[in-house]
């Protein structure tokens, strides 16, 4: 789950009471936006109109009826709440009138009844969902961490009986080095970077994890944001590390390197087995080999610090002011030099101009000439989305203990004038700011309105985690609310805020193990860097797209997965 909007009161047909709804939206979607003209042109036999929206009652009874759905399968014994569901992105309702003749001599004139209908599969845009049972199987799917159609027993996806799902037959890669298989098409192995630096807390997580039993992310799209002044929940079904596109290190041998995930692979039934395949950054020009990597010999990119530029005539210029293949040439002619030490420095540039870039994806809505909402973002090495949360600078308490993090609902983009005809972008995140607080001697948390408690997955996941360690204690945890519908800039995002057992379960799964054990409560977070907290990090603003936030330091085009949707470069 996750996000933050609670669905305003509704009115029940039956009775005339008034209920309080909390507003489910599904983060990941497969859905196309059809028109009604061309749902028309495909079926002009069962003409449809539409799209509807909630003025419609059977649109809100449809609505709810998918809230209880999730209930039934997702929720708690114990959970009396109601909810309503957002369509994902891309589906919506739209009405069919079926009209039956009369028998000839009848004395009732011809009746008609009017359904609901959900378009917006991928599959066909002839085909639709006419009741909650129907459409509930394709959204429990979109919830789950599958990316195989035959996993979902929905009768468009699968219209026989569902098939179970085969795990996919690893290719077999060609060794590059110890624990490295290369992948096709790229050739040649990128020289080894150097342990990097890192924060003192982070340094004991230096060494790579042999046994971390940790999965990864699957790739999601993002949702709609949720309206300003309501309160609800997102769910993206997703709190896992790594996501396609981010910029992380890997261990080669004895040494760190630094790639970007090129895909995800969560198949396996044993979560040690989960692995990503990694495009190394350099240059394009050395042909760098892609590599298959456990997750636990990952890390997410802020657990360390980027080396220093070793090569003095580099420092003062950016990756994109360097002429790479003319430098690899230099360095080639002279005898007294390694040309592998050109690809070290630049994997370490290149991975500081990422750092300071940021690229939007899945557009919303333009509100105005100069500000557009979006589903989510590529912010330097991460990639966010809406529901995520974020470690952000703390500003409403600063004096007081703990890590501020953001449920985020909305990401907006706001354009302004620049100097000489040119334009600044500034992108920024809206949404609640918690802090982890917990009681002592086995009291129960202070009571919360249901507006004030997060529903999102993570944040569920992260106090359930925490009270299973320190139960024998009596040591019960909570989210506080420090702050709604909270605007916070980039420059206040310190980088994603990650699960502590899955992230430790990655950075020091035995001694995570042996804290558990003693009841100790490991804060993950505390070894993690902030995003561009060197005072004299530059900063390179938005770009058009992922791929052109890369440029050439990759060789291949980036494949983004299903359910991300950027901006062609211009």
């Amino acid at each position: 789950m996750a996000a933050v909007a609670v669905g305003s009161a509704q009115p029940l047909a039956a009775s005339g009471q008034t209920v309080q709804y909390t507003t489910i939206h599904v983060a990941r979607s497969d859905g196309v936006v059809y028109t009604t003209e061309e749902i028309n042109n495909a079926s002009s036999a069962m003409p449809v109109a539409g799209p509807l929206d909630d003025s419609d009652a059977k649109v809100r009874n449809f609505k709810v009826s998918l809230g209880r759905l999730l209930r039934f399968n997702l929720g708690r014994p114990d959970d009396r709440n109601e909810y309503m569901v957002e369509l994902p992105e891309g589906y919506n309702f739209f009405v069919r009138n079926y009209e039956k003749k009369t028998a000839a001599g009848s004395a009732s004139g011809p009746s008609s009844r009017k359904d609901i209908h959900v378009f917006g599969h991928p599959k066909s845009i002839r085909l639709s969902y006419r009741t909650p049972k129907e459409f509930g199987p394709h959204l429990l799917w979109l919830l789950s961490d599958s990316q195989d159609r035959k996993d979902c027993s929905c009768l468009i996806c699968n219209p026989a009986p569902p098939k179970k799902a085969k795990a996919p037959v690893p290719p077999k890669p060609l060794p590059v080095g110890a624990g490295d298989k290369a992948v096709p098409p790229l050739a040649a192995s990128q020289s080894p970077i150097p342990v990097p630096a890192k924060t003192a807390q982070a340094a004991q997580a230096a060494a790579p994890a042999a046994g971390a039993t940790e999965s990864t992310h699957q790739m999601q799209s993002t949702t709609k944001p949720a309206p300003t002044g309501t309160t609800g929940v997102m769910i993206t079904g997703n709190t896992e590390v790594f996501r396609s596109g981010e910029l992380v290190w890997y261990v080669s041998g004895s040494a760190w390197r630094l790639g970007v995930v090129w895909s995800v692979d969560t198949s396996h039934v044993n979560k040690v087995h989960h692995k990503c395949i990694i495009a190394p950054i350099n240059h394009a020009c050395f042909r760098a080999a892609s590599v298959e990597k456990q997750f636990s010999g990952m890390r997410p990119f802020l657990s360390f610090s980027v080396p220093a530029v070793s090569i003095p005539d580099l420092v003062p210029k950016t990756y994109n002011d360097v002429d790479w293949p003319s430098l690899v040439e230099a360095y080639r002619a002279d005898p007294s030099k390694n040309p592998e030490v050109v690809g070290l420095e630049a994997s370490k540039m290149a991975a500081n101009m990422i750092n300071a870039s940021f690229s939007l994806f899945n557009k919303r809505q333009s509100i105005g000439p100069d500000r557009s909402i979006y589903g989510g973002v590529f912010l330097g090495a991460e990639q966010i989305r809406v529901g995520d949360a974020l470690r952000i600078q703390k500003s409403v308490r600063p004096e007081e203990p703990g890590v501020e993090v953001m449920f985020v609902n909305t990401i907006f983009n706001t354009t302004e004038a620049g100097a000489n005809g040119t334009s600044l972008d500034h992108v920024s995140f809206v949404g609640s700011v918690y802090i982890l607080e917990s009681t002592a001697n086995g009291q129960a948390p202070p009571p919360r309105p249901a507006a004030e408690q997060p529903h999102s997955q993570i944040f569920v996941d992260e106090v359930a985690v925490r009270d299973s360690i320190t139960a024998g204690l009596g040591r019960r945890w909570y989210w506080r609310l420090v702050q709604k519908d909270a605007v916070r800039k980039e420059a206040d995002i310190f980088g994603r805020y990650y699960l502590t057992d899955k992230l430790m379960g990655i950075l020091d799964p035995q001694g995570y193990r042996d804290r558990v054990a003693q009841g100790v409560v490991s804060d993950g977070q505390a070894h993690l860097n902030k995003r561009m907290q060197a005072s004299d990090a530059r900063y390179f603003g938005r770009r058009a797209n992922r791929q052109a936030t890369l440029g050439a330091c990759v060789g291949v085009q980036l494949k983004l997965g299903e359910g991300i949707v950027e901006e062609p470069a211009s």
